[in-house]
C-alpha cells in the first residue's frame, strides 16, 4: 500500500529515506457553500485572495458533517512510501518511532497519509 509521508521535524523536505517524490492531486477545502460566497467574503475585503474559479481545477462541492463546502484540486508533488505487508509497515514504524495514520490526505488525493511524528507540532 502507498502512503503519502510527511516528517514533524522536516516539514517540506525528504521525511525518511525509504520516500519517493512522486506527482499528485492537492485538494483544497474551504467551508463556503459557494464560489460566489468564498468571493464575496474574501476578495471584495481586500485580502490576496483571488477568486476561487481563477485558480486550481475540478471545482465542485463536497458535503461535510452535512454541510456543502466548495473544494478544487491542485497539481502537486509529494513523498511517498510503500508497503507490501503490515510486517513491512510495522519494521518502518519501529525504525522511526511514533507515527500518525491519516485514512485520508488532502495533500496527495486518493492516497492515505502517514506523518513521523518525531517533534511536537500544533
Amino acid at each position: 500500500m502507498k502512503f503519502y509521508i510527511t516528517r514533524a521535524s522536516c516539514f517540506g523536505r525528504r521525511p525518511c529515506k525509504e520516500a519517493v517524490k512522486e506527482s499528485c492531486i492537492r485538494m483544497d477545502y474551504r467551508t463556503f457553500r459557494t464560489a460566489e460566497e468564498h468571493d464575496k467574503k474574501l476578495c471584495a475585503i481586500g485580502s490576496l485572495t483571488k477568486p476561487w474559479l481563477k485558480e486550481g481545477m475540478s471545482h465542485s462541492t463536497w458535503k461535510h458533517q452535512g454541510k456543502t463546502c466548495i473544494c478544487r484540486e491542485f497539481k502537486n508533488t509529494g513523498w511517498f512510501v510503500s508497503f507490501k505487508n503490515m510486517e513491512e509497515f510495522l519494521a518502518f514504524t519501529e525504525k522511526y518511532g511514533e507515527v500518525i495514520v491519516h485514512y485520508k490526505c488532502s495533500d496527495a488525493k486518493g492516497h492515505p497519509s502517514i506523518e513521523i511524528y518525531d517533534t511536537y507540532r500544533e
